[in-house]
């Protein structure tokens, strides 16, 4: 499953962050980030394992991006590539996943 974020104008990323909804959440993922929308460059990819009591958490959780010459550019277009999530306990299949937020935050540029 892909979501896609456009935020109008180019930004140097520092950090994104998730909030599932505290079933089916996101567990592998990849942050892809594009100029133009057509070449895309791999900002960070997570594969994480269940929370401790073995459900979801429904809450923010934040990553820092990786500062490389590659990640420290200004995109314009987002992508989540979401592979895998974890299923509730009540439910047999995990073929969905469910997110209520999700947010890429900028680095903040000082001139002197």
């Amino acid at each position: 499953m892909n979501l896609y974020y456009d935020a109008g104008a180019p930004v140097q990323v520092g950090a994104y962050g998730l909030r599932d909804s505290g079933w089916e959440c996101p567990t592998a993922w990849t942050l892809r980030a594009s100029e133009a929308g057509s070449s895309w460059v791999t900002l960070d990819e997570r594969n994480l394992t269940k929370t401790r009591d073995g459900t979801c958490a429904s809450a923010w959780r934040n990553f820092t991006i990786d500062a490389t010459e590659e990640t420290q550019g200004r995109f314009r277009y987002f992508s989540f590539y979401f592979t895998q999530a974890f299923p509730d306990r009540t439910q047999e299949t995990g073929d969905g996943i469910r997110l209520n937020e999700a947010g890429v935050w900028g680095i903040s540029t000082r001139y002197l």
